[in-house]
Formats: C-alpha cells, structure tokens, sequence
C-alpha cells in the first residue's frame, strides 16, 4: 500500500501512533498526485484551494480524500467542499471502521493507477498503429505484425491499407482471417511456404519468402520479409510484403532479350569474340568455331594473344587495347592461320568496346570477318580483268582491221560504214561498262560489302557474255557477207522445229507472254536446220520483247504453191510505215521507240534477212502503228511422200 498524507490540527498523539503502527505516513500537505490524504475540518478550511488544484490537473488519477469531522460539521462540509472529499470519518473513531475506509480508498486508488496505465498502453498502441498507416502510405506493399501466442494461437496484430492493392481485400478481412492472406500462394508451391514459415515459428527466425500467388484469377509474384521479436503472449514478426510481379515480369524479359541477343551472336555469319577487361576470352561463338575450328571449350579463359598469334606478327593486336581506352578500330586483311586446327584463310577484324549502363568500358567484342571467298573473288576477278584486257586488245585490232577496212570501202558501200560505226559503238559501249565496274571493285579506296562486289561482278558477267554474243553475231554477219557461210541442208518439218523453239524460248523468257502456233501445213522443208533455228528465234525474241505484259505471239505455219509460210504475230506498238524496209538493215533500231522491252543488237532481222535469201527464200513485215506487226518468211516447199 502507497504513502498516507495525514494533515490534521485537532487530535492527539494516540491517532498518530496508531496510523502509524498501521501505514507509511507523510505529515505534510502534498504537493501533486497523492495515494490517500486524511484531514480534519479546520485545517480543510485552510488548503482546499490546493487540493482542488490537485485533483484538477489529474481528473484521470483518483486522488482520495478522507474527512476526520463530527456529526455537526457534515452538513457544512458537504455543501462547501464536495468536491474535494470523498469519505468522511466521524469522531469517536473506530480504528475497524476507519481501517476498512482506508482500504477501500486505497484500493480505488489502485484501480484507478491501473486504468490509467491501460490508457496510456491503449493510446501507444492507436499511436503506433497510426504511425504505421502513415509509414504504410509511402512504403510500397503490406506492412504487417504477426503474432504467434505461447498456446500456438496465429493472427495478424496488424495488416496495412497495402493489403487493398495485393490482396484486393480490405485490412480488417485480413486480420479475422488469415487464410485470406496464406491461401492464395500458389497449390504448387504451399508446401514449401508452409515448411518456412514453420520453420521461421519453431527456430524464432526472421521469415523470407518469395513466390507464387493466385488472386481473383491472376498469377502474382509476391515477397515477404519480417524479423521477430518477443512480447508478453509470445513472439510477433514485423514485416513486409510487397508486389514483385513487374520485377519478375521486367527479368523474364530481360532473360528473354538476353536469349536472344544470344540467339543473334550465334547465328551471325560473324565470328564474335568477347573479352573482359583483364583480355579474357568469355564468348566465342558458333561462327567462330567454324572459321578457327577451334571448339569454344578451348578457347574460353584464354588471352586472345595466345589464340591469334598471327595479329601479333601482323603487328594489329594492339587494337584490343584501343578498344578497351574506348576506341572502335578495324584491322586490314590479314592471312591467318591456326596452329591448333590447321585453319587458314582471309580475314578482317572490327574492335569495339563494351560499355555498361553507366558507359564505363566492361570488355571487348572483337567481330571476326572471314574474306577468303572475296579473295578469291577478287583473284578470279583480275584473271577476268587480264583476260579482258587481252580481249580487249583482239578487238581493238578487230576495230583497226574494220577501220582500216572503212576506209578502203568508204567510197563503195555506204552500209559498209555504217556497220563499222555501229559495230564499235557496241563493242565500247559494254566494254566501258566492264571496265568501270571492274576498276570500281579493285580501287584500294572504297571499302565495299561482299553482296555489292558480288552484285558488280554479275553485271561485268552480264555484259561479257553480251560482248562475247556481240562478237558471235558479227561474225556471223561477216561470213554471210563474204558468202563464206556454208548451209549444212537437211529435211526436217517447220511445225516441230518451230514448237521446240517455242517450248525453249518460253522456259527462258521471264515475262508470261502466251505462244499459239497454229499449223495449217506442217511445212517440209530441205534447209539448214540450225540456220532456220536461228531465224525463227530472232523473230520471236522480238515478238515477245515488245509484246506488253501477260500478251499473246501468234505462229502460223501455212502453204502456198511451192513454198511453205511462217508468220510470227506480236502486240507490240506497231511499226511506221516508212522504217518497214529499214528494220532489216544491219543495227537499226526505231529510235521512236520509247518501250521499256529491252535493249537488242540490231542485227537479228538482219541475220535473219541473209539466212533466207542464202535459202532463196522471202522475208517481209506487215504493221500497223498501235496494232502490233507480223513478220513472215517463206521457204521452198518439199512434197511429203503420200502426202
């Protein structure tokens, strides 16, 4: 029991001794919060004032008062200080009487130490629960306190307004149940969470756990983290649980681009080399081991130094170095060759340093280009050059010859001259463009990509073989002319030569151009065979040259008396009447003629024109402009036997 304030003027010194044999007495007026305090009326009169002060300031504390007074004095004490007693003791006392009023007193004061003790613990914990809703606010995730009493007993002390976002339920539905919060971890992974989270329980162990949720149907990743620590019922983990599903998503994706950056490394033409800062080998990719022959298990952990001791002799493996102070540097051609594998050939290196987020250089990738084929293209290609270059001479003596020839025949025939002129036209005009592509390719200043080089070496291709059939046909041209050409006859049928000619031409044409060939004769004929050929083709190549898009070229094999007819239709654009004649002559080309069908040599209805006048046969043109033109030929008939 707590100290007695006894402050009195008018009994003797037995009342004293006997509360003192009893309590612990103070013999003073108390100055603030007091257990019990015992006066008498005419020392009440004197210090109300005081203790109405006291009893003010603590309205939540019980401050007893007990009043010693006589029967007389009650009336009077009541209605001036009610305020202040709350007992009051009449004279004679009776100690049993006055023991039983002190314990009753001291006991509410008691009560009320306790209640306020209550409070103050009932505010501190509304304190701290709204310490934690306003830390919760600027935290991301649920913060919460779970407790596990010393009976087993499990419940949520605390769950944040957090659980709203996570769990889509409202933080009072979490702390009645807390199977709203357990049960939704994914059926595949509740054993093991049920095993950690027992573990944590049983060894007081912070509590870490990361995986899998189900809720309202969707997949989420969730982490939690708490740390335990002991209370008077048992033991309770503060902690917090946050949303992890964009990390997961955002390091799916970066696995993903990391695949496929793999992917790409493996699957480029490239050899990739990767280095770290130390010049470690850390990648070497598949087209890498296909240039080296040198599987990556052989390589990795090496210095390149070991690896390409060629670029050590060739004097560029400084260039590693200069990636890594952050310059991109490319070697020139090098001859390499492996000494581990026995692999060689041409190649060409491209440095560049690899930085990180912040830019700072972690490492090297070296790109191995392999050239060997480019080399080899390349010394092809200036056997070609040379082989041109002595061509070229043939036909400049060929030229002089014509010239030479020109000149002598300038005064005699006019059309000599104009084959002359014309003949060189052609033969520069493809040579030039050799020329220019070839020097272009081999200039030591242009660094060009191997598809380009392959795309100008299919032009210098193209424009050979057009010089080489140039050169074909004009000697053709000049042994008809010389009469040398030699007719090698035989019997044979115009309708089958005309349909395999048919079947050729339309296998090489690239344009979906339709061939009818009607036959109202099947036209045997005792010819040159290969000759004919030629004439027929050069018809038809023209016919289908200007005959528009997804046309029709018609063939018409026919009999006239003693001599057999071939007409070959187009839908071309027509020919004016008066270039009718001049289509014949050796490399004229209607210069009216703006279609985009092709360049030719001019001189197939030439060639044409000598093989059937060398066959005594007939070759004329009939068109109109816009309505497309029809050429025909006739031979000397030959009657089939039983025909």
């Amino acid at each position: 029991m707590g100290s007695i304030h006894i402050v009195t003027e008018m009994y003797t010194s037995e009342l004293f001794r006997w509360f003192q044999t009893e309590y612990e007495l103070v013999s003073s007026l108390p100055s603030s919060d007091f257990d019990l305090c015992i006066i008498d009326w005419l020392t009440l009169q004197h210090v109300a004032t005081r203790l109405k002060e006291i009893k003010q300031k603590s309205n939540e504390l019980y401050n007893p008062v007990l009043l010693i007074s006589e029967n007389g004095q009650v009336d009077m004490a009541r209605e001036n200080f009610g305020e202040i007693i709350d007992e009051i003791a009449f004279v004679p006392l009776n100690p049993y009487e006055l023991r039983l009023r002190i314990q009753n007193l001291m006991r509410a004061r008691e009560f009320s130490q306790k209640a306020e003790k209550a409070g103050e613990r009932e505010l501190q914990l509304k304190l701290q629960a709204q310490r934690l809703d306003n830390l919760s606010e600027n935290v991301p995730g649920m913060i919460y306190q779970f407790a596990v009493k010393h009976d087993g007993t499990k419940f949520f002390e605390y769950i944040s307004n957090g659980i709203r976002d996570i769990f889509e339920i409202e933080p009072r539905e979490g702390l009645n149940d807390p199977m709203l919060i357990i049960n939704p971890v994914h059926p595949e992974e509740i054993d093991k969470f049920m095993e950690t989270l027992t573990y944590a329980i049983q060894n007081n162990e912070p509590f870490f756990w990361e995986g899998r949720y189900i809720i309202k149907g969707k997949t989420k990743w969730l982490r939690s983290a708490s740390t335990p620590h002991e209370t008077d019922y048992g033991l309770t983990w503060d902690g917090v649980l946050v949303d992890i599903t964009a990390l997961k998503e955002a390091e799916a994706r970066i696995r993903d681009l990391a695949k496929f950056n793999e992917q790409i490394i493996e699957s480029t033409h490239e050899g990739i080399v990767v280095c770290d800062t130390n010049l470690h080998i850390t990648k070497w990719n598949r087209s890498m081991e296909e240039i080296s022959g040198l599987a990556r298990e052989q390589v990795i952990g090496r210095h390149p130094q070991d690896v390409f001791p060629f670029l050590v002799t060739e004097g560029m493996f400084l260039q590693f170095d200069q990636a890594l102070e952050g310059k991109q540097v490319q070697t020139k051609d090098y001859w390499f060759v492996f000494a581990d594998s026995g692999a060689r050939g041409w190649a060409e290196n491209t440095n560049v340093p690899l930085r990180d987020a912040k830019g700072e250089v972690i490492g090297v990738l070296c790109a191995v280009n392999e050239i060997t084929e480019r080399k080899n293209y390349e010394q092809e290609l200036q056997k070609t050059v040379e082989a041109l270059k002595k061509r070229n001479e043939e036909l400049r003596m060929i030229n002089a010859e014509l010239d030479t020839a020109y000149d002598r025949l300038k005064n005699i025939d006019r059309a000599k001259t104009e084959f002359v002129t014309t003949a060189s036209h052609e033969i520069r005009t493809p040579l030039a463009s050799i020329l220019g592509f070839v020097q272009t390719v081999l200039s030591p200043d242009i660094q060009m990509p191997d598809q380009k080089q392959k795309e100008y070496l299919k032009i210098v291709e193209a424009e050979t073989m057009r010089l080489n059939q140039l050169v074909d046909t004009m000697l053709n041209i000049s042994r008809l002319d010389a009469g040398k050409q030699q007719l090698q006859l035989s019997t044979f049928t115009l309708s089958d030569l005309v349909h395999t000619i048919k079947n050729t031409i339309s296998i090489e044409s690239k344009r979906a151009i339709t061939i009818n060939v009607t036959e109202k004769e099947r036209g045997l004929v005792h010819a040159d065979k290969q000759q004919i050929s030629q004439v027929i083709r050069n018809i038809l190549s023209n016919a289908i040259r200007y005959t528009r898009q997804g046309g029709t070229v018609e063939i018409l094999i026919d009999r006239r008396p003693e001599e057999v007819l071939v007409a070959i239709k187009d839908q071309g654009p027509g020919i004016p009447p008066d270039k009718i004649e001049a289509v014949f002559e050796k490399f004229y080309r209607i210069k009216e003629d703006t279609t985009t069908a092709g360049r030719g040599s001019g001189l197939g209805l030439s060639i044409a024109r000598e093989i059937i006048m060398a066959h005594n046969g007939k070759i004329w043109a009939e068109s109109k402009v816009g309505e497309g033109s029809t050429f025909f030929f006739t031979l000397p008939s030959v009657i089939e036997m039983g025909g």
